[in-house]
């Protein structure tokens, strides 16, 4: 389960994409690479998968991790695990078929489950 201050700064965060911002450049120039990735969907919201090398240094492992927002034309993802928020940006998704969600559904579905942990 998520930190309450997680979940705080994930409100405000979706708050802000919700009424149309985007990560600055910054962030996602500082952001880990994820590599082979899909989402899952969930009962009530979607993760994501993927190799990523946290911190960039390391060698890439497996995450699995709760989908905020993503922007597949963008190529980002803002996600959620058990200590922080934070931005990736999608390198390639796996091959072959993969449930690729809609970006306003996942951010829709994202805000409201993060509304009942608070």
């Amino acid at each position: 389960m998520p930190t309450i201050e997680a979940l705080r700064r994930a409100a405000d965060i979706l708050e802000r994409l919700s009424a149309g911002g985007k990560p600055d450049a910054q962030m996602l120039a500082e952001a880990p690479l994820a590599e082979a990735w899909a989402t899952i969907r969930g009962e009530d919201l979607w993760q994501i998968a993927a190799a990523v090398a946290v911190p960039p240094d390391s060698p890439a492992r497996p995450h699995t991790v709760v989908l905020l927002a993503l922007d597949r034309d963008e190529n980002w993802a803002l996600v959620l695990d058990e200590r922080e928020v934070g931005w990736w940006v999608l390198g390639k998704p796996l091959p072959g078929p993969s449930s690729l969600p809609d970006g306003a559904e996942v951010l829709r579905l994202a805000a409201a489950w993060v509304r009942r942990q608070l």
